[in-house]
């Protein structure tokens, strides 16, 4: 984007021009990463001192292109055969396909998942701790995004048997490694494919988490906190279309066990 430019050329105005030029032919999403990124750069090079003036900070993603609405979350079937596909291979997988499995199992953001160290799982207990995050932008480990997302999160007891079976097998600390936007894509999307549902982006792993566990009865209360959400009108707000469907559920539950009242 900026190949013919020096440092000292980008202007604000300059800047925000290239970034609307970008999203004339690429989603928001997409945007949104790349403005992520260009702010990050701009940042160091006026840290370092490269430019002399904050040309970085007013910087908005906007895209024109229209967005290909897609259902970004799994529903129950999906979501067992995906975690059925993992688990049945996940001994000879790569970690990347372990980094999918704990998403989907804890419903964790990305950030968290590639923090994620030998120390934040007690085996004993059956649970992770969720304690800090990587950031893209900045490229290192960071705080979490708020306070109410350092959290204890309890694991199943498959998931169990096999962060104790990799642990035997690693002795490394860190359980992850950074990986660029499309190559997230385009190895959740093998994955995707091979275990026969529809294609979703990474954050819909988290999503689908919480779609599976609302699908199953679990209060709306207890997923707020394990998801990290500072408060549960948040849940409310991101997932109303989920609980939308389950309230039409327990309507039909309801006039079920009203019918089947006896005098």
């Amino acid at each position: 984007m900026f190949e013919e430019l020096k440092l000292s050329q980008i202007t604000p105005s300059i800047a925000q021009e290239l970034i609307i030029k970008f999203g004339h032919t690429h989603s928001l999403e997409t945007t949104k990463n790349i403005t992520t990124t260009i702010k990050s750069s701009l940042k160091d090079a006026y840290v370092d001192g490269y430019i002399e003036r904050d040309v970085f900070g007013r910087l908005k993603a906007v895209s024109s292109k229209k967005q290909t609405s897609i259902q970004n979350y799994l529903d129950a079937q999906e979501f067992e055969r995906l975690q059925d596909y993992l688990y049945s291979i996940i001994e000879n997988a790569d970690r990347f396909h372990l980094l999918v499995l704990i998403a989907i199992e804890t419903g964790a953001r990305y950030g968290e998942l590639l923090a994620l160290t030998r120390s934040d799982f007690d085996l004993i207990k059956q649970e992770v701790s969720i304690t800090k995050s990587y950031s893209s932008g900045a490229k290192m480990v960071t705080k979490p995004k708020n306070k109410s997302s350092i959290r204890v999160i309890p694991i199943s007891s498959r998931l169990t048997k096999t962060m104790i079976t990799y642990f035997d097998k690693s002795n490394e600390l860190n359980l992850f490694y950074y990986w660029s936007n499309q190559t997230v894509q385009n190895n959740l999307r093998r994955i995707l494919k091979s275990a026969n549902v529809h294609q979703i982006r990474f954050h819909g792993l988290r999503h689908s988490h919480v779609s599976y566990l609302l699908h199953n009865g679990v209060d709306i209360d207890y997923i707020s906190k394990r998801v990290g959400h500072s408060n549960i009108g948040i849940t409310l707000s991101v997932y109303s279309h989920m609980l939308k469907e389950k309230e039409q559920t327990q309507r039909e539950l309801a006039l079920n066990i009203l019918d089947n009242i006896r005098e």
